[in-house]
């Protein structure tokens, strides 16, 4: 009887996942809009999976790496060379309606012909789930790689279909394995959709990313077999050697203090555990940290900064491969985000943070939204002067200008360099739908054009506070940096006084090559950091006056949760500037996308939003790399993905930078073991203005003559005007206008709309009441005296432009008030005369800012 009940429960249970499948799924897989080559034969693996590397990875089990190996196939299998011209002309003519682009693309058949196995993707792949996944996301990857293995678990997962008795994932032939991940892609179960996604983006930037293979040059940096077909260069060091041409790469400015030279501490622990005195402790070295350093050392303060991640130099960034940047000098090695998949969040981790990595985009805080702070917030500091004099000072110091911005003649003031494509594109697709595209204001000097600004810049031309506050606070000797410092909580005295902090420093690096880091506590140039060795001590800071916390919009909520803070809204209110994408196909024409200034235009028109409230976004152009074109490439098919990278010099991208409310259920929180956990999810606001940008940039795509545009999404279909224009017009009309209503009821689907996140704001808001926020408008926190808030988390609302200046000003402001605050007036003058008093040899004029909605009222509307 009891057999018969279980048979019976999972009857139903098969059935109720069909009929769940079937009635409730609203997103139809891309394999019904991306042309099929059915005939392309693929290499089949099933019985020759590779078994799991021993010692390598030790959560991961055979059975599990087995299921691992066949999805990472299934995305990027290896075709059989004789089927693949064929399959290329029966692609592009149903695609753009002629095969003319196919006598553009590269003859090198290996780019087809090698797949993920041949590259070790999956235990690479592995490497990513084990190290820099959280335990509850590594068992959840874990539980549905078993779950594929087994004939009811495969069934449930990909809404009811049977597919035989005793039948897993890996033991399916190749077209059967393609049709269920496209089911898992498209599922209505959000983890589930969101894990095969993930499984496309780690499977795809490491095998269009990674450098393994000698170079053809003796002595050459490693290089990879799929940047022949793509006319992909990357940079390396040799490259960026030639054009420094006799100039020697800048030693390191910084120094970095190591375990010897710190004193032992006096209240026991023997050499475990280090001691240290100062001022002002600062957490955090990035564009809030970094700036209040500068300031308070200026002063005359005796400052020490903490910074969890490592100290890497020009040296380091010449070798630097996607791949190593994102190792060395982001959170999680970039692969960080929210716990519900909605969105992925790139944070830096390195000395200089942010500023380190970021595309260099440099904008003022928006008007609009500085009356917003004022007059809604209470937050009168931001409508004066004051916050005038520190947003001036940051401009200089940072060197804003729009001449090394977009190298075309109609944009930039000096002789071109290369031309971005990208960014001509959004020129041009603004001048075509009557909107005003301006120069990105960017902090330069002397830019190269290497389109690496995410790298870290070999050059020394960006102006992140690793080169200028910091240096600066080195200058004076009354600085001094520990790298690989995390911080465990804030220290306090009886009378609730921040009196220092408690940090676990890690002194070495080891290498994925087994080599260690070298004397300043870097890995050796161009070398790929790998996990901390167990080298660790325990370090104490007593600061004398304050506490900073500048750790970021992750980091600073965790540090005063773990501290035992207990403000009701530290964490929540968490905005990230959710960024969506747009890709336009421009058949008859070859550009290097990844050449040139990456972000060096943006169009503010639509800054306000549909509703004309100032809750729209800026429209920009992001970096075009091998390792993002496998990340944001729409599956469909495995040969569909391939294309889609292969077409990618034909391609034009452009992002929106949207303005999210600050809504209090997206929030920070701690998990057990103290570290950072994200929650968030866009509001029916966002989602609106989301849509309503992706529209605009659709629109800008077509209207420059794209013979293919789509939204960065993976079950959203194409707009292809040869196919959709009832007209016969490819600028846009009847067939537009009802695409765009598809893609306003598509909507946002949380794991399908490919969303990223740069700028994490707003988790420890500044209040003009306890009520508002935990920190107040000095910086101070309402709960602890001495206690200070520096950067992006102190924001009351998100910006909807890139946040770098805003934190650097709102630092600055805030910092020098604290000097006075210890120093009196003279700390003033002295903080005055080296940042506030303008200089002869640096403007800072020549520079553009979002204009943002006319304010009218207490509300303002455009």
């Amino acid at each position: 009887m009891a057999f018969f009940v279980i048979i019976v429960a999972i009857a139903l249970l098969v059935l109720l996942s069909r009929v769940v499948y079937h009635f409730l799924c609203r997103w139809p897989s891309l394999k019904d809009d991306w042309p099929c080559v059915p005939d392309c034969r693929v290499q089949e693996r099933v019985g020759k999976w590779p078994t799991l590397p021993r010692g390598r990875l030790k959560y991961i089990t055979a059975t599990e790496f087995q299921t691992l190996c066949a999805l990472c196939d299934t995305v990027l299998p290896a075709f059989e060379a004789e089927d693949v011209p064929k399959a290329i002309r029966a692609y592009l003519m149903e695609l753009v309606g002629s095969d003319d682009l196919f006598e553009r693309l590269s003859t090198d058949m290996s780019y087809y012909t090698r797949g993920a196995l041949d590259a070790d993707v999956p235990a690479r792949v592995g490497d990513i789930v084990e190290e820099h996944l959280r335990p509850d996301a590594r068992k959840i990857v874990r539980m549905v790689l078993y779950a594929l293995e087994m004939p009811l678990g495969l069934s449930f997962l990909t809404g009811g279909t049977w597919y035989g008795w005793g039948t897993g994932f890996s033991s399916m032939p190749f077209r059967q394995r393609e049709a269920v991940f496209g089911r898992l892609l498209t599922s209505i179960i959000e983890p589930i959709r969101g894990l095969a996604i993930l499984i496309k983006a780690m499977a795809g930037r490491i095998y269009f990313a990674a450098r393994d293979t000698p170079s053809s040059t003796p002595g050459g940096t490693p290089t990879n077999p799929s940047w022949t077909a793509l006319g992909y260069q990357d940079r390396t060091r040799d490259r960026v050697r030639s054009v420094m041409g006799e100039k020697p790469l800048r030693k390191p400015q910084l120094h970095p203090l190591r375990r010897d030279s710190i004193p032992p501490s006096c209240v026991g622990g023997g050499t475990d555990v280090r001691e240290l005195s100062c001022d002002v402790v600062i957490v955090g070295s990035g564009a809030g940290g970094g700036t209040a350093a500068g300031v308070l050392t200026a002063a005359g303060l005796k400052v020490v900064v903490l910074e969890k991640g490592g100290y890497y130099t020009e040296e380091d960034f010449a070798g630097f491969g996607e791949l190593d940047s994102e190792r060395a000098l982001c959170e999680r090695s970039g692969w960080m985000g929210a716990q519900e998949l909605s969105v992925s969040i790139l944070a830096g981790s390195c000395v200089g943070g942010g500023t380190t990595l970021n595309w260099c985009a440099s904008f003022r805080t928006p008007e609009h939204v500085r009356r917003e702070w004022v007059d809604k917030h209470g937050l009168t500091c931001f409508g004066g002067a004051e916050y005038d004099q520190a947003l001036d000072a940051v401009a200089r110091r940072l060197n804003l200008n729009t001449r090394h911005s977009h190298r075309n003649p109609e944009v930039a003031s000096v002789p071109s360099l290369v031309v971005n494509q990208n960014n001509e594109r959004l020129w041009q697709g603004a001048k075509a739908v009557g909107a005003r595209c301006l120069p990105v204001p960017r902090n330069v000097r002397g830019c190269q054009d290497c389109s690496g600004c995410e790298r870290g810049c070999p050059y020394g031309a960006k102006q992140s506070t690793l080169r200028t506050f910091l240096e600066d606070a080195e200058k004076t000797g009354n600085f001094k940096l520990v790298a690989h410092a995390h911080v465990d909580k804030v220290l306090r005295n009886d009378d609730n006084d921040a009196v220092g902090v408690i940090a676990t420093v890690h002194e070495e690096r080891r290498l994925a090559e087994g080599r260690k880091s070298d004397g300043e506590g870097r890995p050796p140039s161009g070398h790929r950091p790998g996990p901390s060795t167990s080298s660790r001590y325990q370090l104490i800071v007593w600061a004398h006056h304050a506490v900073i916390l500048s750790a970021g919009s992750l980091h600073s909520p965790a540090v005063l949760l773990r501290s035992g803070l207990k403000h009701h809204k530290i964490g929540r209110h968490l905005a990230l500037h959710p960024v969506s994408g747009v890709a336009g196909l421009f058949p008859t024409e070859t550009s290097d996308t990844h050449l040139g200034v990456g972000m060096g235009t943006y169009v503010s028109d639509f800054m306000g939003g549909e509703m004309k409230d100032g809750w729209g976004g800026a429209i920009e152009t992001p970096p075009s790399h091998a390792g993002l074109a496998g990340v944001i490439a729409p599956y469909g098919t495995a040969f569909n993905y391939r294309m889609w990278v292969a077409l990618k010099g034909h391609y034009a991208v452009s992002i929106v930078i949207s303005r999210d409310e600050s809504c209090a259920a997206n929030r920070v929180v701690i998990d057990n073991d103290g570290e950072p956990q994200v929650h968030y999810l866009l509001t029916k606001k966002d989602q609106a203005n989301l849509q309503y940008s992706v529209g605009v940039m659709l629109k800008m795509m077509i209207a420059q003559g794209a013979a293919l545009a789509l939204p960065v999404n993976e079950s959203m279909r194409t707009y292809r005007p040869h196919r959709d224009e009832a007209s016969g017009s490819t600028r846009g009309g009847k067939g537009m206008s009802e695409y765009l209503k598809y893609v306003r009821k598509m909507g946002t689907p949380v794991g399908n709309t490919a969303l990223f996140s740069a700028h994490q704001m707003c988790s420890c808001r500044m209040g003009s009441t306890e009520e508002a926020g935990p920190v107040q408008v000095t910086g101070e926190t309402w709960e602890v005296e001495k206690l200070y808030v520096m950067d992006a988390s102190v924001f009351p609302t998100s910006l909807g432009i890139n946040p770098m200046v805003t934190i650097e000003s709102i630092s600055f402001m805030l910092s020098k008030k604290l000097a006075v605050k210890i120093k009196g007036p003279d700390a003033d003058k002295a903080i005055s005369v080296k940042y506030c008093v303008p200089s002869t040899e640096e403007a800072i004029g020549n520079v553009s800012y979002p204009e943002g909605p006319t304010l009218k009222g207490k509300y303002w509307a455009w």
